[in-house]
């Protein structure tokens, strides 16, 4: 986890922070809305593509909790993680219909070019500052991106965070932006890592 500022961006050895489930629970009530909206539109339950997870992932441990809790099925989803043989740029992952995930911080603008070109929506989270990034906000202009900032800077390894992360959505979010509350900021007593760090 970066400790300063100039450590926030550089590469980390497995350019991954996995993401807790503070930060993943926030956006079920968006998918859940966007699903039902989904349905109505086409009859159907959307296939959610989640391609930087395994099954320890907390995005995929929630959606499919929330498949089995719900008496009617909100969406089906779809995984994989390039340490499986899924690479998201060479992986034929089929039909899909929203992409929710944390891409590896070097790959996001090579990530969000793929996607915009797909014109599906996402929901992808990454660190505010890389907003900050010329080839980034350059992506963006014109592109009129949705974005879900929160009102803590949320750990991924129980130490206090330099930078906070947000979702940067595309035709997923009721508003253009939104800032919502998150109850701690995963450190301390409230420090619960993702169990992707002991997936490998």
């Amino acid at each position: 986890m970066a400790k300063s500022i100039n450590q926030a961006f550089r590469k980390i050895k497995s350019d991954e922070l996995y993401t807790p489930s503070v930060l993943v629970a926030p956006i079920v009530p968006h998918a859940t809305e966007w699903a039902s909206r989904f349905k109505l539109k086409h009859g159907r339950v959307p296939v959610v593509l989640m391609p930087f997870d395994t099954g320890k992932s907390e995005f995929v441990r929630m959606f499919s909790d929330c498949l089995r809790e719900s008496g009617n099925p909100l969406w089906s989803v779809k995984f994989g993680h390039i340490e499986t043989g899924q690479d998201f740029f060479t992986h034929d992952y089929g039909d899909w219909d929203i992409c929710i995930s944390n891409p590896p911080f070097s790959k996001k603008l090579s990530v969000f070019e793929a996607l915009d070109l797909t014109g599906k929506p996402y929901a992808m989270v990454m660190n505010c500052m890389a907003l900050n990034y010329h080839e980034i906000i350059n992506h963006f202009c014109g592109r009129e991106p949705q974005i879900l900032f929160f009102n803590k800077r949320v750990s991924y390894d129980g130490n206090s965070s330099s930078f906070g992360s947000c979702y940067v959505c595309r035709d997923f979010l009721p508003k253009q932006m939104l800032c919502e509350p998150l109850p701690h900021n995963n450190t301390g007593r409230y420090f619960v890592p993702s169990d992707m760090y002991g997936a490998k």
